[in-house]
């Protein structure tokens, strides 16, 4: 992946009246890479995507594309394709036709159009249906076909909004593994806008957070989940406990944190890198259970409230006997060890105690 950006946005701002949708926005995209806005409802995350794309301008800042400044350009006159959520499909067109129609729009010739319809057909595993109208497909197909539609124009740049929405979980999930590796296979710069944290992590190679209009994190998957820099983040991607209280150092590279209630934990140095007043978070997976009465490091006992099946997981509510409610993830690998109403102690790792501003 080389270094320099593809798409760079500086300083760009949107307001609809007194309404900032988007705030003074920086970003650079790299040739290639896989970059999501991950957000709630009215973050900015689509507004931000249809900038891009010239569909939307902004009030304030600038946009290049490939070192050209296209700020002011239409959409037709920036090197990028668009699927929309609603595939925006022509329905009286044929899997064929629609795949083609931008290329004929071009000027090119039916021979090359016939071809490059071919080869998308093929890459994206719809070859057979071209004679299909849209009505006549399944979601996921459709989908496919907008993502075909969008590559045979051959651009240097895919925007997605949402594109996976309209489909259940499971063909969601499949199309997400297809677009993913269809994206490797090409090498071809996306950026995906999507509100479902797991579609965003597991598709990216890096996902920016947005909130009130502001990019308030952007990073690898692992680390948004992992070490996110701030407490909006945290919440939005996964469950997570926070803890507010006050660390000290301990020395050999570990230091000890007390929790306003008084729970005791050893943390690692480089997850709480300053002394004093600290806000820790835990995901509910990183806690592990333990008989009622077991001591040591990092152990306090609780009791269990609530207790729901999930499939793979059992998430579990308990509360600490300093009243702190907890949030729980265990893997349901074999009979549960807890029920509702169980003493019990819960354990974590020093390392998966995490500083969140």
């Amino acid at each position: 992946m080389l270094d320099e950006a593809i798409i760079s946005l500086s300083g760009v701002t949107k307001r609809y009246g007194s309404f900032v949708a988007v705030d003074d926005l920086d970003l650079t995209v790299r040739p290639g890479e896989f970059l999501s806005f991950l957000g709630p409802s009215g973050c900015g995350k689509t507004t931000t995507l249809r900038m891009i794309a010239g569909f939307i301008r902004p009030d304030e800042g600038r946009i290049m594309l490939a070192g050209r400044d296209v700020t002011h350009l239409p959409p037709n006159r920036r090197d990028l394709s668009f699927v929309f959520q609603n595939y925006a499909l022509w329905p009286h067109m044929t899997v064929a036709e629609n795949i083609g129609f931008g290329l004929k729009l071009k000027g090119v010739s039916r021979p090359d159009i016939d071809r490059r319809v071919a080869e998308v057909l093929a890459m994206t595993d719809l070859s057979g249906l071209e004679p299909r109208f849209p009505r006549e497909l399944s979601g996921g197909q459709q989908q496919r076909v907008a993502v075909a539609r969008a590559l045979a124009l051959g651009r240097s740049v895919l925007l997605m909004d949402e594109p996976l929405s309209n489909l259940d979980r499971k063909l969601r999930i499949d199309m997400r593994k297809e677009l993913k590796e269809l994206q490797g296979r090409l090498n071809v710069t996306t950026i995906y806008v999507t509100h479902d944290q797991e579609e965003a992590l597991s598709m990216s190679d890096r996902v920016a957070v947005m909130d009130r209009g502001r990019i308030v994190c952007l990073a690898a998957p692992e680390d948004v989940y992992r070490h996110p820099p701030n407490q909006f983040a945290a919440e939005f991607v996964g469950n997570v406990n926070f803890f507010e209280g006050t660390v000290e150092d301990a020395g050999d590279g570990r230091a000890r944190f007390r929790s306003a209630d008084g729970l005791a934990f050893e943390v690692t140095r480089a997850q709480v890198p300053e002394d004093g007043p600290v806000r820790l978070m835990i995901r509910p997976e990183w806690i592990e259970l333990r008989p009622a009465g077991t001591s040591g490091l990092n152990t306090h006992p609780m009791q269990v409230d609530f207790m729901e099946y999930v499939g793979a997981s059992r998430r579990i509510s308990a509360r600490t006997d300093t009243g702190r409610d907890l949030l729980i993830q265990m893997h349901d690998i074999a009979p549960a060890r807890a029920r509702v109403g169980d003493r019990l102690c819960f354990y974590v790792a020093p390392q998966n105690l995490v500083a969140v501003k």
